[in-house]
């Protein structure tokens, strides 16, 4: 199951709130309706929550250790199963309107009571048979109640702009340098600046990414100079995107002309790449993934630091 990904949005007096990156394959990792996680969230934080195709938010800012803790709650409560903890697990809705947990392992079946929590109301209430077990919803199971739905108007521009800010890179001319300083100025007034490379590489980078490293060189540039975080960012999000092309791009040969062509473009320094590959893991991806990703980029750790011994 991929570790949750959280953002949090907003500043000064205006309302707060905290985006669920990677909700939906957390979820379906899980087998569960990112629905049903967001709003056992809610439930135990106070709060309310808002949905918009696949953005999921909840309202307040709160720690990852804070959401881990929740999650883990949400697991031993609704996914594993209570006889024998496995976490492959089947929830259904009797004839009697009840809510049954049954293991794929041991078989046994163990009623949810209504009274073991209030997201079991919630469940029966937006019960989808067709959908019970992916990510996706029909109109019913989509639903937030009116009294529970954060208003658009609540949203800072934060949250609400992140999606048509992505959609601004792609249609601006990123080699003409006013174009790559509105997007500069925009990025500060959304609070993402040190998190933009990270989100271009998971949102815009494909298994091209080699090619596609030349069309946002310009944007790189100004982004990760003399910007250290930025350019871990900017690594992050490239683990992230190997992992999502893995037959293509986790192998020795690719990751390696990926971190020679951001070393030799200056977008990435040798002190950032040494200390990302000495630093603890972020557990973005998948733990054997992120081990292969690093066990492959050693040749290239291993030229850099060759190459500044020869100069020394």
């Amino acid at each position: 199951m991929p570790k949750l990904e959280i953002r949090a949005t907003g500043s000064g007096n205006y309302t707060t709130q905290t985006i669920l990156v990677n909700l939906k394959e957390v979820a379906k990792a899980l087998y569960r309706s990112p629905l049903y996680i967001i709003k056992y969230f809610a439930y135990e934080l106070s709060t309310s929550i808002h949905v918009k195709s696949d953005l999921y938010i909840i309202k307040g800012v709160y720690s990852q250790e804070k959401f881990q803790d929740l999650l883990d709650g949400f697991i031993k409560q609704f996914v594993l199963c209570r006889y024998c903890e496995n976490p492959e697990t089947e929830l259904n809705k009797t004839d009697n309107d009840e809510i049954t947990q049954t293991c794929c392992a041991c078989g046994k079946t163990k009623r949810i009571g209504i009274d073991s929590h209030r997201l079991v109301k919630f469940i029966l209430k937006n019960w989808s048979e067709n959908d019970k077990y992916t990510n996706k919803y029909d109109s019913i199971t989509n639903q937030i109640f009116e009294d529970e739905q954060i208003n658009d108007d609540d949203l800072t521009s934060s949250t609400i702009d992140y999606e048509q800010f992505i959609s601004l890179i792609q249609k601006k001319n990123l080699n003409d340098s006013n174009s790559i300083d509105e997007l500069i100025n925009e990025a500060k007034k959304l609070n993402m600046i040190d998190k933009l490379p990270f989100d271009i590489a998971k949102d815009l980078f494909t298994d091209d990414i080699l090619e596609e490293i030349d069309t946002y060189e310009m944007l790189f540039h100004q982004l990760c100079q003399n910007n250290n975080e930025g350019q871990e960012s900017l690594l992050n999000g490239i683990e992230v995107i190997i992992n999502r092309n893995r037959e293509k791009l986790l192998n020795n040969k690719r990751i390696s002309k990926i971190f020679y062509k951001l070393y030799d473009k200056n977008i990435i320094t040798e002190e950032t790449f040494l200390n990302w590959y000495e630093k603890e893991s972020k557990q973005l991806i998948q733990k054997q993934v992120e081990i292969d990703i690093y066990e492959y980029a050693k040749e290239f750790i291993e030229w850099l630091r060759t190459a500044d011994e020869e100069l020394s």
